[in-house]
């Protein structure tokens, strides 16, 4: 289940990790907040990828 859509969004989350480990709480909130809010744009695809798991 990969889909392009949400390749920034990875890659974003990636990013929100390496905050945490800096300390930077501030810009990390941000950064999963802009992730979540890419992933709410998704969710179709989202809901097509869990079902894909499951068969």
């Amino acid at each position: 289940g990969s889909f392009p859509a949400s390749s920034g969004v990875m890659e974003k989350l990636q990013y929100a990790g390496l905050l945490s480990q800096l300390q930077r709480v501030k810009e990390q909130s941000q950064v999963i907040n802009q992730a979540m809010a890419e992933l709410a744009t998704i969710p179709y695809l989202r809901d097509i990828s869990q079902q894909e798991a499951e068969l």
